[in-house]
């Protein structure tokens, strides 16, 4: 093979590398988001923009206060930014 073939197989196997791992970041530890909405003011103001962990609440129970980022179950793509008040128990 010629060297210049090999640059671009090179070039070629990086970016398909780099392609794989971003996705596979976003589909299993991190999703940007953006607040639409009033109902978290003060603390996320409509338009923010917020990048969710997805790993967090697999390794413990979420807490008092914490700001989660749910699915809306009846529309897809859809998601509720909400601070947790009440807890069971």
């Amino acid at each position: 093979m010629g060297k210049a073939l090999k640059e671009v197989l090179s070039t070629v196997l990086y970016l398909v590398v780099i392609v794989l791992l971003t996705f596979l970041f976003v589909k299993f530890v991190m999703q940007r988001t953006e607040v639409k909405g009033s109902s978290m003011e003060p603390a996320l103001q409509d338009g923010d923009s917020l990048l969710v962990d997805k790993i967090s609440y697999r390794l413990k129970d979420p807490e008092r206060f914490d700001i989660i980022v749910f699915p809306f179950e009846y529309k897809e793509h859809t998601y509720f930014i909400k601070r947790i008040i009440g807890l069971p128990g």
